[in-house]
């Protein structure tokens, strides 16, 4: 990502994931929603995908992470670098993408980005009419979703001691009570 920012001809960056497709208006929709304010960054509305050959579990997840309520000014925590939208020298000026020194993963790298961000001041906005869709390979199988939740925890620890007081502001870490089958999504379950 710091590579293709320092090599864009253009003020405004859109970073995309290899596994995100858009709608034609995508663009449209993040460019409208950056013009109406400064120190801001934008993303659009991220809808997991699945097709007629997912199994069950990859439908059921994609449905219930979908139906997650997301504002229109969301928090930092909400910020996926698979789907956003920022001035290129507020990129550079929040510092850019940054290791986390792990090995094989940038994971958490939006985060911490996002943290930074939301230090300095910056606001996050969604476009509901900018719509991207995430065909998240994770999903595809019980196995690798908590082969991955797992990686997840493991690399969060770099991140909390990075940061002393983030772990309360991550909503996926407050809630670490025991499973209630009638109050807690179906994808809890799993």
């Amino acid at each position: 990502r710091n590579t293709g920012a320092q090599l864009a001809r253009g003020d405004f960056l859109v970073f995309l994931d290899d596994d995100i497709r858009v709608d034609p208006d995508y663009l449209v929709g993040l460019v409208n929603s950056y013009q109406k304010g400064s120190r801001l960054i934008v993303m659009g509305k991220c809808i997991n995908h699945s097709n007629p050959s997912s199994s069950a579990f990859q439908n059921i997840m994609s449905q219930t992470i979908d139906e997650r309520k997301t504002s229109n000014s969301p928090n930092f925590d909400q910020l996926c670098s698979n789907n956003m939208g920022i001035g290129k020298r507020d990129y550079f000026a929040i510092g850019g993408m940054q290791s986390l020194g792990l090995q094989g993963s940038d994971m958490w790298c939006d985060v911490d980005f996002a943290h930074r961000a939301f230090l300095k001041g910056y606001r996050f906005k969604l476009n509901p009419k900018a719509v991207c869709y995430h065909l998240d390979q994770n999903l595809e199988s019980r196995q690798k979703y908590m082969r991955r939740s797992e990686e997840m925890a493991f690399r969060a620890v770099t991140l909390f001691k990075k940061y002393q007081g983030l772990q309360p502001h991550l909503r996926m870490f407050n809630d670490m009570t025991p499973l209630s089958i009638c109050a807690d999504p179906i994808n809890l379950s799993f």
